[in-house]
């Protein structure tokens, strides 16, 4: 770590500002080489809002102002400046985007280009322990030693390092490429927009000591931000996520592995199975799907009756693969009414969403998970479910 104010340093521009009052900075000059071509001087303008021209920012130019916090706090980090750190935690406009209970978006933003620098290996975790520290320390503690501790209640860093260990994988060729996921995010993070690594090779070399050495090891970025004490959300949206990025080939199963390890909560029993059924009607059933159930089901993620719910909107194959996995793992409520009354559901008028719901009821004959036939005609007519919501009609047998 080295100290020396170094954003607030006087930089020379290499060329004067054009017409439009643009300027073009030396090479040498940018705050964080291949990361945002901004000199140090141009950052602390922006947060200041001074200069001229685009380069001035008005007091409603909240997106390029959260920015200009988010690329002083990386370059401060790289550079292992902890007096730049410790100014711009007094910073009045990069207080506003980093503390406080409004600042939770912006702050996850900034967090997470905070991790994927660390997981890159451009920022010693010694100047992390520095940051973060202990937060029961006294407040005037803190902000000496441990300026940053308020961050510690985020579960982000946990996902930007599942990403990271994931892309850097691929990269190098230890894991199979993306098959197909849904991996084109649209957030505003570099994390999120960029997941794969810096340059060909810049992360995944500079990141030997680090997310080489995959997840169980104590110098694995996950137990090094355990150490330091970063939360689970306790509502289970740590672990959703996470399966949510794995089924878009974002994260390995080896992150959602050592989550439940973790005791991570992972949501009212059910969800987690749910969510990989799918959040949409579905007529596609993938093997990276079916990957995340038995993920799920080794990392003993309780079942529960949400994991039967909506399970209408599911096509015949997607329905039998699902269903059937839950009654291997003797799911409450596969085989009863309430069940075969939602595989019944269907669009009235709609000779396709009745043929599906045919199909779905003789799977659960065929499979001998159909109640008896006057169970069956109890179910349809005092189960609820979507039968009773308006454009919905329930088939019976």
């Amino acid at each position: 770590m080295r100290k020396g104010v170094w954003l607030w340093r006087d930089q020379v521009d290499a060329t004067p500002p054009s017409a439009s009052g643009t300027i073009t900075p030396a090479a040498s000059a940018a705050a964080v080489p291949g990361y945002e071509d901004t000199p140090p001087d141009r950052i602390r303008r922006a947060l200041n809002g001074e200069g001229n021209g685009p380069s001035r920012l008005g007091p409603d130019d909240h997106v390029r102002r959260m920015f200009a916090c988010r690329d002083a706090l990386v370059a401060a980090a790289e550079h292992g400046d902890t007096d730049a750190l410790t100014l711009l935690v007094r910073h009045t406009v990069f207080r506003s985007y980093a503390f406080g209970p409004h600042a939770a978006v912006s702050r996850d933003i900034m967090l997470a280009d905070l991790i994927w620098a660390f997981c890159g290996g451009r920022i010693a975790p010694e100047l992390l322990g520095w940051m973060f520290g202990d937060a029961s320390l006294p407040e005037v503690e803190l902000e000496m030693d441990a300026p940053f501790a308020e961050w510690l209640d985020s579960d982000v860093p946990y996902l930007a390092a599942a990403m990271h260990l994931h892309n850097s994988a691929v990269a190098t060729g230890t894991t199979p490429a993306p098959d197909g996921g849904s991996g084109s995010g649209s957030g505003m993070s570099r994390a999120s927009r960029e997941p794969a690594a810096d340059g060909a090779a810049a992360d995944g070399a500079a990141a030997d000591g680090i997310s080489g050495n995959g997840y169980d090891s104590r110098d694995s970025p996950l137990s090094v931000l355990r150490e330091f004490g970063f939360a689970f959300h306790e509502s289970g949206r740590t672990f959703l996520l996470a399966v949510w990025l794995y089924l878009h080939d974002r994260c390995s199963e080896a992150a959602i592995g050592w989550l439940a390890q973790q005791g991570c909560p992972t949501g009212p029993p059910g969800w987690a199975y749910a969510l990989v059924a799918g959040l949409q009607p579905s007529t596609e059933w993938s093997r990276r799907q079916e990957e995340a159930l038995a993920v799920l089901a080794e990392a003993h993620v309780p079942l529960g009756p949400a994991a039967l719910a909506d399970i209408w909107r599911l096509g015949p194959k997607p329905f039998s693969s699902y269903v059937g996995f839950l009654a291997k793992q003797r799911c409450r409520g596969v085989g009863s009414p309430r069940l075969y009354a939602a595989a019944s559901c269907c669009a009235p008028f709609n000779p396709a969403s009745r043929a599906d719901a045919r199909a779905r009821r003789r799977f659960l004959k065929q499979s001998g998970l159909a109640p008896p036939r006057l169970q069956r005609l109890c179910g349809s007519s005092t189960a609820a479910g979507p039968g009773g919501r308006t454009g919905h009609e329930q088939l019976t047998i």
